[in-house]
């Protein structure tokens, strides 16, 4: 007799579990509760891991959009400096009778960027930058020549 109460109350008597103890029946219920649990485990872990994965994704959507405005903004920011420096260059090519881009090389760098980003939001750069890939540029501008005096 196992745990006799203090107040009369009689106690369990565990002999005949004890007695008719089979231990495959015992093996059995033991590893259908540990399949239970186990099966309970993995579906909250799979529940868990999704939600990681999609806080994660979340995270990392927010973040790209955020660099992707920064990038934006420093490139409006620094927009009149690189036309600036464009128009000298596409000057200094017709000076020297170098054969440039017709639409100018501001216009065809921004094609360029606009298609490494994938975003063509003007619908002439994407035939700029192909005919630029393709090798292809304008003729040689010409300069009209100071007359001297003439």
């Amino acid at each position: 007799m196992i745990g006799g109460g203090s107040n009369g109350q009689q106690g369990i008597d565990i002999s005949k579990y004890l007695v008719n103890f089979n231990a495959a029946d015992w093996a059995n219920t033991a590893n259908n509760y540990l399949t239970s649990a186990l099966n309970q485990g993995i579906a909250q872990s799979e529940k868990y891991n999704n939600a990681a994965i999609n806080a994660s994704n979340t995270a990392t959507s927010q973040a790209n959009q955020a660099m992707a405005q920064g990038f934006d903004m420093s490139q409006a920011l620094n927009a009149p400096q690189r036309l600036a420096g464009y128009q000298a260059l596409d000057a200094y090519q017709d000076s020297l009778g170098l054969a440039r881009p017709t639409v100018g090389s501001f216009q065809l760098a921004s094609a360029l960027e606009n298609q490494a980003r994938g975003d063509a939001n003007v619908p002439g750069q994407a035939a700029v930058a192909n005919s630029f890939n393709q090798g292809l540029l304008g003729p040689v501008q010409q300069i009209p020549q100071f007359q001297g005096g003439q």
